[in-house]
C-alpha cells in the first residue's frame, strides 16, 4: 500500500474544485462546504490517522514533487509479493 501524506489545504481544495468526483471518492466534505459558504473548513491543529493494515506500506509526500522519489516508489512496488503467482498453482 502506498499512503500519500496529507497535502496542503489549498492543494486539496483546488483539486476538489477541479474534479467533482474527488469528494465522492475521498469522502472529503470540505469542497462542498467551500462551495456553500465560501470558507475553507480546515483544522490546522487536526491530526490525520492514516489507515493501518498488515501489508507493506510506503508513505509518500507530494507537497513538493515526490518524496521518496518515483524511482524508490517504483522499486517498492516491484518488490511487493505478487498474489497472482500464488493462484497460478490452483
Amino acid at each position: 500500500m502506498i499512503q500519500a501524506q496529507k497535502q496542503a489545504p489549498d492543494d486539496t481544495l483546488e483539486r476538489g474544485l477541479k474534479d467533482p468526483n474527488r469528494e465522492f471518492f475521498h469522502g472529503d466534505k470540505r469542497v462542498s462546504i467551500y462551495r456553500e459558504t465560501g470558507h475553507f473548513a480546515f483544522d490546522p491543529d487536526g491530526t490525520y490517522d492514516a489507515p493501518h493494515f498488515d501489508v507493506p506500506t510506503l508513505r509518500v509526500s507530494t507537497s513538493d514533487g515526490y518524496e521518496p522519489k518515483l524511482e524508490t516508489i517504483e522499486e517498492f512496488i516491484r518488490h511487493l509479493p505478487n498474489k497472482a503467482d500464488a493462484r497460478d498453482g490452483l
